[in-house]
């Protein structure tokens, strides 16, 4: 059984500047850091994407659970 509760990795990626103005302005407002923003931003995009592809979650259990 694949392990999706497991522990945190970090990741680095680029955005442009005027974004993370955007980003930094909207975590000082909800009293948020950078990394708990972009996890609230993947996480809300990722349930866009299964509201419209309803066997979305279910497709990504089964892979993952193939590759254990």
């Amino acid at each position: 059984m694949p392990k999706l509760n497991g522990g945190s990795e970090s990741v680095s990626f680029s955005l442009p500047g005027w974004l993370i103005d955007l980003v930094d302005e909207a975590c000082k407002r909800r009293d948020l850091n950078r990394s708990l923003f972009a996890q609230r931003a993947f996480k809300k995009y990722l349930a866009d994407i299964a509201a419209l592809d309803p066997d979305f979650w279910e497709t990504e259990y089964q892979k993952r659970i193939q590759k254990s």
